[in-house]
């Protein structure tokens, strides 16, 4: 009997408002802090996966700068990217400018040195002196059917 008044004793402990607000504060509590932790590593999760997308896409742009690396080793290449980015040229080799109209030589900053090795750079004295006819595009096209 003595048994049954504490097992009475103690859910009426537990029954009570003051035990149910003490337990119903701690659960909610708890869930509170899950809900912390759970959108820590939902953080977490988001940043690893944009980190990895950034690694991919570096590996990447390290493969095609590897790549560019390695086709500079030929000289055929080397030579195409002077002729494109340097305006060079070899020496003996013809290069034509096409100008539009409204444009000089002066403009386009041409020059024709005697070693043939520029196309384009510091205006020579010879440009500064040459002036330049513009001829309408009529003309031109007149001038080209009748073979003059």
């Amino acid at each position: 009997m003595k048994r049954k008044n504490n097992v009475k004793r103690i859910i009426n402990i537990l029954a009570s408002r003051l035990s149910l607000l003490i337990l119903g504060s701690i659960t909610i509590w708890m869930g509170y802090v899950a809900g912390q932790e759970m959108h820590e590593r939902y953080k977490v999760k988001k940043e690893i996966d944009r980190l990895k997308e950034e690694i991919i896409s570096l590996e990447k742009r390290n493969n095609d700068l590897s790549s560019l690396i390695g086709s500079f080793e030929d000289p055929n290449v080397i030579e195409l990217e002077a002729k494109k980015r340097l305006n060079l040229k070899k020496p003996g080799e013809e290069v034509v400018v096409i100008v539009r109209d409204g444009q000089s030589a002066e403009d386009l900053n041409i020059s024709n040195n005697e070693e043939g090795e520029t196309i384009a750079g510091a205006n020579s004295e010879n440009n500064e002196n040459k002036e330049i006819n513009y001829v309408s595009n009529a003309i031109k096209w007149w001038k080209y059917i009748a073979g003059n």
